[in-house]
């Protein structure tokens, strides 16, 4: 396991650590998406991580993403979730990040229901008046315990988007190499306990030499926040990620989902209207 030094790790070994992680089962599921599942892990009262179980690639798309993480590792700013660590297994990688209280920005503007088929356990929120309720006992977003009531108020959200447009102006600008998000999104604009905006979730991200413009890469990120160009050239460029994150603003502004249901009645997407 490869630990990077900071405050929270500091009073942690790496085998202490790797024994609690590896003991990790479905009750500690926090999340899950297209990259891997989401653990909660529980050192004491006032320390917690989440733990990203990613599949493991190739041997050698895993060497450039061990490459990746190291350089990751180095990458602190507040307006961005911090990695940990990592652990590589024969099968699957993990990834250790700082926890984030309060879920995504996705979960705060629609809400979320998740179902845990393994485990019979639904977890779900709904809004209510402009309140934010927790329809189960378990809060699956972020670290647990009550759910967040507080309505996002539009000082709030300006707040947000004010974060999350520096911690991608640090990823662009600021990295050496530079870094290309790939997949900015609701979703992966994460709140701190201070409704800090940090982004979040690098499985995608590429790194890229200072003086290219784009890499060449397949595909990939979501649906309605990708630049159109995106599906024509395959190419990912930091004018892509600007693209995604004008949708999210869009979403902040309208508190609809890009794909939302009306928009597609009416054939069209948020971010043509």
């Amino acid at each position: 396991m490869v630990m990077f030094r900071s405050p929270m790790m500091q009073s942690l070994t790496s085998n202490a650590f790797l024994k609690r992680t590896l003991k990790l089962s479905n009750r500690d599921i926090i999340g899950s998406g297209g990259y891997g599942t989401v653990y909660r892990l529980t050192i004491n009262e006032s320390t917690a991580f989440a733990v990203k179980r990613l599949n493991r690639g190739t041997a050698e798309r895993d060497r450039g993403f061990e490459r990746e993480l190291e350089a990751m590792g180095d990458i602190k700013h507040r307006n961005i979730v911090t990695l940990h660590g990592y652990y590589t297994a024969p099968h699957y990688n993990l990834l250790i990040y700082e926890l984030m209280p309060n879920g995504s920005l996705d979960t705060f503007l629609h809400g979320m229901l998740v179902s845990l088929q393994n485990k019979g356990l639904e977890c779900g929120f709904f809004h209510l008046a402009g309140i934010r309720v927790m329809a189960s006992y378990r809060y699956m977003c972020g670290a647990g315990g009550a759910a967040n009531k507080k309505h996002l108020e539009w000082p709030s959200r300006y707040k947000i988007a004010v974060g999350a447009a520096r911690g991608l102006a640090y990823l662009h600008h600021d990295c050496i190499p530079h870094i290309i998000h790939r997949d900015i999104k609701s979703s992966n604009i994460l709140l701190d306990h201070n409704m800090e905006a940090r982004v979040s979730d690098f499985g995608l991200a590429t790194l890229m030499e200072p003086d290219k413009t784009h890499v060449s890469t397949f595909v990939a990120g979501t649906f309605g926040y990708l630049a159109p160009e995106y599906f024509d050239t395959r190419r990912a460029t930091s004018k892509g990620d600007v693209y995604s994150f004008g949708v999210v603003l869009l979403e902040l502004l309208t508190g609809k989902k890009p794909n939302d249901e009306a928009f597609i009645e009416e054939g069209t997407q948020l971010a043509n209207e």
